[in-house]
Formats: structure tokens, sequence, C-alpha cells
């Protein structure tokens, strides 16, 4: 049961930071579609917190779908 609560405090806290990390994003980008948001939901979390650090340096959305590694629009 402890390993249970563990795993789901995981959970809890990664969306939570995947949270902060697609507002912060909107801020930047204005509009971030929603194919963006699953390509951010589906990053492992050692590339979240790379994201969460690159954030600064993001200016726009084809700066963040280039650092996805996605096609621009």
């Amino acid at each position: 049961m402890d390993q249970g609560r563990q795993e789901g405090l995981q959970e809890g806290r990664q969306e939570g930071e995947i949270s902060v990390l697609l507002r912060l994003l909107e801020r930047r980008c204005r509009v971030v579609p929603e194919t963006v948001r699953q390509a951010i939901r589906a990053l492992p979390q050692d590339q979240v917190l790379e994201l969460a650090d690159a954030v600064l340096d993001i200016q726009g959305l084809e700066d963040l779908q280039r650092w996805l590694g996605e096609p621009s629009s």
C-alpha cells in the first residue's frame, strides 16, 4: 500500500509540473495547440524538467515545436 501511495504522489507531482509548464508556455506562446500539449504530456520526467529550464529561452510556438522536434505548422 505504501508503494501505491508513493506512485500516486509521484504521478500527481508530475501532473502538477506539466500543468504549470503548460501555463508558462501559454503565456510565452499565446496558444499551445492540443497536439503540442499531448506531446508535452508524453515527455518522460527528465525531459519535462529540461523543457521547464528551456521555457525562458523559448520565444514562441516555433521555438517550442523545434524543441519538441515537431514540424512547424
